[in-house]
């Protein structure tokens, strides 16, 4: 299974094809700058990557509070079943 440092850097790559700024695990993915069609990219380009995240899931996320370290904590989770 990947490390979170592949999956921070995954990640950063759908942002940057975004053209939105990097973020550490810590930092709010609201911080990227994204647009709300970008979102929808971001979304799909984690699923075509092999991490998909339930979309129930996706829908009710507060992006107010959403980090980059809680979106890899939920693929590690789906990925390994552990958490």
């Amino acid at each position: 299974m990947p490390e979170r440092d592949a999956y921070l850097k995954s990640i950063n790559d759908i942002i940057e094809a975004e053209r939105g700024s990097t973020l550490h695990e810590d930092q709010l993915l609201i911080e990227s700058g994204m647009d709300s069609f970008s979102y929808a990219v971001f979304w799909l380009s984690l699923s075509d990557m092999g991490m998909n995240l339930n979309d129930e899931w996706i829908d009710t996320l507060d992006y107010e509070t959403l980090t980059v370290s809680i979106i890899i904590d939920k693929i590690m989770e789906q990925c390994d079943g552990t958490h």
